[in-house]
């Protein structure tokens, strides 16, 4: 693969993750909102998993950016 495929497909990952992971921040604030509008503990309940899960989704997507990190260098280069 060319230099130039290479970074070009380091920039697309690396902009794919950081979309993943402000979709994911927009999903935890509207759970968040949920949360605290809700007064059903059913549905109560339900936010307080979905927030538990997108923090868990938010963290491995911060850890697959911050591995990317050599690869930003790379392409900055």
């Amino acid at each position: 693969m060319s230099r130039i495929r290479e970074r070009r497909d380091i920039r697309r990952r690396f902009a794919s993750a950081l979309e993943e992971l402000e979709a994911l921040n927009v999903s935890l604030r509207d759970a968040y909102r949920c949360f605290n509008t809700i007064t059903d503990p059913e549905i109560l309940e339900a936010c307080i998993l979905e927030i538990s899960a997108l923090h868990s989704r938010r963290s491995a997507a911060l850890r697959n950016i911050k591995s990317m990190d050599g690869d930003k260098i790379k392409w900055q280069l």
